[in-house]
């Protein structure tokens, strides 16, 4: 009976050293395991860590960029208000400079008008000086006819320049190259093709023209003289 309880103790005792290995080997596995979960989270913080750092510089960098963007904003937006500003100097300067051309114009406007009036008098008694110098040769000239031996063969008068618009041989019309020319016989106008002749009359000392239809009167006369 001892020997059999020794047996089965020795058997516990062997059951048990079995198990002790057992949890020994267990315990090792689970230190083993522990050890690796530390590891992994220590790695995870550092993970964490850096990722924190990470996330930071990124906020930092995007509050960086967004400060920077928003006063380059306000750069751009001073600086646009600022070429508003200059537009409207200039703007307000080109029309002082418009207002002020303007009344210059307008001065300039009633100087010309002035002038124009002026000259307009001036030419008026230059035309009615001219008239008058006119009336007064005319007056001369018929005098001066009406003094000559043949100077009453046409109504007994001189006849005034502004009263022959045609030519009285060839009833051609004066113009530029169609000058008048009086007869100093008959005192009438004719073209320079009708009065081409130039004789001596009773009251002149040198040759002066006659017309075509005057001619034969005068060297009539000068036979007859002579």
């Amino acid at each position: 009976l001892e020997e059999g309880a020794t047996e089965e103790l020795a058997g516990l005792r062997a059951a048990h050293a079995d198990k002790a290995a057992a949890l020994g080997a267990a315990r090792e596995q689970l230190g083993k395991a522990a050890a690796r979960n530390q590891e992994l989270t220590r790695e995870m913080e550092n993970a964490l860590g850096l990722a924190d750092v990470k996330l930071h510089q990124v906020r930092r960098e995007l509050e960086e960029a967004t400060r920077a963007a928003e006063e380059q904003k306000a750069e751009q937006q001073q600086a646009s208000w600022d070429a508003v500003d200059r537009l409207n100097t200039q703007v307000k300067r080109l029309q002082q400079k418009f207002n002020q051309a303007h009344e210059i114009c307008e001065e300039q406007e009633k100087e010309i008008n002035r002038l124009t009036r002026a000259l307009d008098e001036v030419d008026s008694r230059r035309q009615e000086a001219v008239g008058v110098g006119m009336e007064l040769c005319e007056q001369m000239q018929e005098l001066q006819v009406r003094s000559t031996t043949y100077g009453q063969l046409v109504g007994g008068r001189w006849q005034r320049d502004r009263t022959a618009t045609f030519c009285q041989l060839c009833e051609l019309d004066f113009s530029l190259t169609r000058r008048r020319h009086h007869c100093r016989c008959c005192g009438g106008i004719f073209c320079a093709a009708c009065s081409p002749h130039f004789e001596k009359l009773a009251s002149s000392k040198r040759p002066v023209r006659v017309c075509s239809g005057c001619l034969e009167t005068v060297v009539a006369d000068a036979r007859r003289d002579a």
